[in-house]
């Protein structure tokens, strides 16, 4: 015949039981075997069980060490729990009563308590105590002590925090030292009389805040992991109109950027690439401004795959073009930074001039170590 299945509540009396067995061996100096056996048996037990009607009052009260409770077993019992815990923490309680009660299923929580041995940290899980009639009134509330899990989980939070903390700092200190040189070379192209070597100042200067750009925006970010790109290139496009005093009209720009996300390893390049090919474009050529419309895509083209556009058409743009035979500093760089993400580099000519640079992201995730 199969054996009957005991009773929650019958547990309950089992571990009351067992605790009174096991005070009276402590008392008498029981037999050794006997009382190691108790003993583990009672360590296997939860700290603390409790039964409680739905007015959250404490009906039966068992801890492995009253100094987990609140007050002594016999005070609790037959008082209610916002008697003894603080508001906030009994309101929390008596809801979690209340919905065991009236869902009829079990639920977890985690709460704070002020034991006699100071604060702790249970997680509390509770079970309906049906009757015969099947209404609930009561349930078995089970906790268990966390304050060790719980402490090495701020601790970890903290140092995450100050580690946070520490690259926002670096960021911030790169960016100031990125705009001292780009000061530097701004001051520098004061005293040079060839245009060309101003230029070619202008240039790098623009090449240096592409960069700085990047570790202002994680500076200010609360994700120093992903930098939202489609921010960064209005942010560089806006700085670069304004460097090349394009005049309102003359250029459209048009940009199409999706969800795309960067780490720092891969936003850096494509800066880069990006501030070349639209510099490259806002110079113009001899004395008459450049006319036309640029556009910058950026999308994915599969998971993990992106492809980064660039196309222009219109008058007066500088000779800039892919197939040049010309050599370049600025084809070379795009080429090279185009390597360095690990990614394919095409253009072409005709009406529109038009770069594309494709890459995996989960190459440079490989080369950077980030989750991105």
């Amino acid at each position: 015949m199969k054996k009957k299945k005991p009773s929650r509540e019958e547990l309950v009396r089992e571990v009351a039981g067992l605790r009174r067995e096991l005070d009276r061996f402590r008392e008498r100096g029981g037999e050794a075997p006997a009382a190691a056996q108790l003993e583990k048996m009672f360590a296997a037990l939860p700290d603390v069980v409790m039964t409680l009607d739905g007015e959250g009052r404490y009906l039966k009260v068992l801890a492995r060490s009253d100094l987990l409770l609140a007050d002594r077993p016999e005070k609790l019992e037959g008082n209610l729990i916002r008697d003894f815990l603080p508001p906030p923490t009994a309101e929390l309680c008596l809801s979690v009563i209340r919905e065991t009660i009236g869902s009829g299923r079990e639920q977890t929580v985690e709460y704070r308590l002020e034991t006699l041995d100071g604060w702790k940290w249970f997680e509390g899980r509770t079970s309906p105590l049906p009757e015969a009639d099947g209404t609930i009134e009561k349930i078995l509330w089970i906790a268990r002590n966390i304050t060790a899990r719980k402490d090495a989980e701020e601790t970890l939070t903290n140092a995450l925090r100050e580690k946070d903390l520490l690259l926002k700092e670096l960021y911030h200190r790169v960016n100031n030292n990125l705009q001292i040189v780009i000061s530097l070379l701004k001051l520098q192209a004061g005293y040079v009389g060839d245009e060309a070597t101003r230029a070619l100042l202008r240039r790098n200067r623009n090449r240096i805040a592409s960069m700085a750009m990047i570790h202002e925006i994680l500076y200010g970010s609360d994700n120093l992991n992903r930098i939202d790109f489609g921010r960064y290139l209005e942010t560089l496009a806006n700085y670069l109109f304004e460097q090349y005093s394009v005049t309102p009209g003359t250029i459209r720009l048009e940009s199409e950027v999706g969800e795309v996300d960067f780490n720092i390893n891969t936003a850096l390049p494509c800066g880069l690439i990006l501030n070349e090919l639209l510099a490259g474009s806002l110079e113009g050529s001899g004395t008459a401004p450049p006319r036309g419309i640029i556009r910058i895509g950026i999308r994915l083209l599969e998971p993990g795959r992106v492809e980064i556009s660039f196309a222009r058409r219109g008058e007066n743009f500088p000779e800039f073009s892919p197939g040049s035979p010309a050599p370049s500093f600025g084809r070379e760089l795009i080429q090279t930074l185009a390597e360095q993400l690990g990614g394919t580099l095409e253009s072409g000519g005709g009406e529109w001039t038009v770069w594309r640079i494709n890459f995996c992201l989960s190459d440079n995730r490989s080369k950077s170590g980030d989750p991105r």
